[in-house]
């Protein structure tokens, strides 16, 4: 880091502050490469943006109801606004805006006398030109929407409406045209049930990235931006009275098949596995082979390995009545496959078998992200017998995990959760080290890769052409697995991360399918993993 602290001014609305700024004022103040302090601004006049005065009331109840629904769940303060005088940084001075809008002039006159590098702007609504030159580096503010999709507001709701599978963020440099902002960071998370949730969702999770870009700016003392895209969508604003019966009804409709298929049928989303004796690049989904799930369990993540001419799968074994999945091996005979046994069984939750060789040495790296850990085992006796080998990592939320060689070193791929109630699926994630066991792995700098949920998480490797491929998962509205993207890498250094797409896998080779999210294969057979929805018995 610097070693000046970066002096940043907040810049706050006076009638309160959400939960959200008072979090980001208060890790500031405990940063020592930051010098924080807060000036205030009034709020600005209230539109509520909707077509008229009954559509207005509409909104006024839909958003009691949707706060009803944050009751009882860690959303539950979502809305509530903090007092100016409970913020942890001192003040610089407070004003109110003049008829045109501009800052206090007196205020605007201390801030630029304080020598601030950065402002943040944390109020709602928009920003006077007249403080884009009030310090050395300008503005930024976190806005709760990807600007390549989505502009204008209620920030959350129209991605809910749309059913879209994931609802952006990006962090913003003001510029003097209202219309147009430099773009420093951006990325998404899967969308929620409904609008509220949204909201919080991404408020809560969007707001780590802000810290990260200001711990960036804090190093360098740039603010560096991302190339622009023209936007072609409307400017969204507060929905009618049209929109919002629209939204209730599709609300409802989702509860009631939800309540319909788990409750009076006994129906649940699960999955199960298929395989074909082929390399993948010759897969025909629908004339795979499905294996039988076995009652009230189901099989899904499955990797294939071949021993003596005999080919052995690698699956989550998932068991509804103990809601935690262990790790069990198949034997892949033409047509069928044999269940041979149970080969890790842990008091957490496994998943995600993926399998390496070393040294001689079969190891095994199954996602254990209910106990926080990045762990391997050492098969002892194939293929049942299997022992802890090392924890690569402990303290983090990583789920699907893969490593492979290439160029003398051993590159982890992983999807981490930055903070407990992030999303896991968002960001995949690169490091590097020399070793496989290594205590230490070195990050990639262009870490997290992605912020994306509907390409960012794991779902296997594959080879062709003496390439690696990524399985990347694809997650739709509300629905995890939807489909998955295959990637080639085209280059990996402890520098450069480049992929590209080059195959889509979708659930439309069988009736009934919901969704398909991963793929492996070995060059004698190819496996992978399917969901539908049915009675659990």
């Amino acid at each position: 880091m610097a070693s000046i602290p970066l002096r940043i001014g907040f810049i706050v609305d006076g009638r309160g502050v959400s939960k959200y700024a008072v979090d980001l004022l208060r890790w500031a103040q405990a940063q020592e490469f930051l010098a924080g302090s807060h000036l205030i601004i009034e709020d600005p006049a209230s539109d509520d943006g909707s077509s008229g005065r009954l559509a207005a009331l509409a909104w006024d109840l839909l958003m009691r109801l949707e706060q009803r629904k944050l009751r009882g769940s860690r959303h539950a303060d979502h809305l509530r606004r903090h007092a100016v005088a409970d913020l942890p940084l001192p003040r610089i001075g407070a004003g109110s805006r003049g008829a045109s809008g501009e800052p206090d002039q007196a205020v605007l006159q201390a801030v630029r006398e304080a020598g601030l590098d950065l402002l943040v702007h944390c109020g709602s609504g928009g920003l006077h030109e007249g403080w884009l030159d009030a310090a050395a580096l300008g503005v930024i503010s976190l806005e709760h929407g990807d600007p390549r999709r989505h502009r204008g507001g209620p920030s959350g709701f129209w991605e809910v409406y749309e059913r879209s599978p994931d609802t952006g963020f990006s962090v913003q440099q003001w510029t003097r045209d209202p219309q147009v902002r430099r773009i420093l960071l951006r990325g998404s998370f899967a969308t929620q049930a409904h609008y509220l949730l949204n909201q919080a969702n991404v408020c809560e999770n969007s707001l780590h990235y802000l810290k990260s870009v200001l711990s960036h700016i804090a190093s360098t003392r740039v603010v560096q931006a991302q190339p622009g895209v023209p936007y072609c969508g409307r400017l969204a604003a507060r929905p009618g009275l049209r929109q919002q019966a629209r939204y209730i009804g599709g609300l409802a409709a989702s509860l009631l098949r939800s309540k319909i298929g788990s409750r009076l049928l006994g129906r649940q989303r699960r999955w199960g596995i298929a395989f074909q004796r082929c390399d993948w690049r010759d897969l025909v989904m629908a004339g795979a082979h499905r294996v039988t799930n076995p009652a009230g369990r189901f099989y899904a993540d499955p990797f294939v390995i071949s021993r003596d001419g005999v080919d052995y799968c690698f699956v989550e074994d998932f068991d509804y009545r103990a809601q935690r999945g262990r790790i069990s091996v198949l034997e892949l005979g033409d047509t069928q496959a044999r269940f041979l046994g149970s080969v890790l069984d842990e008091p957490f939750h496994l998943s995600f078998p993926f399998l390496f060789e070393h040294a001689g040495s079969l190891f095994m790296m199954p996602e254990t992200s209910e106990n926080r850990d990045i762990r391997v085992y050492r098969c002892v006796d194939f293929p049942l017998r299997w022992e802890l080998h090392r924890v690569l990592m402990s303290d983090v939320s990583a789920v699907d995990t893969m490593m492979f060689r290439q160029d003398g070193k051993w590159w982890l791929l992983t999807n981490l959760a930055p903070q407990p109630h992030d999303d896991q699926g968002a960001e995949l994630l690169i490091f590097h080290a020399d070793d496989p066991f290594a205590s230490d792995w070195t990050p990639h700098p262009g870490n997290p890769i992605y912020i994306d949920p509907t390409l960012a998480r794991n779902g296997g490797l594959l080879a062709a052409d003496g390439r690696v491929h990524r399985v990347g998962q694809r997650q739709g509205f509300r629905q995890y697995g939807a489909g998955a993207t295959i990637f080639r890498i085209d280059e990996i250094t402890p520098s450069r991360y480049r992929e590209t797409p080059v195959a889509r896998l979708e659930p439309h080779f069988g009736p009934g399918l919901l969704g398909t999210h991963h793929m492996h294969g070995n060059g004698r057979v190819t496996v992978f993993d399917y969901k539908t929805e049915e009675a659990i018995r």
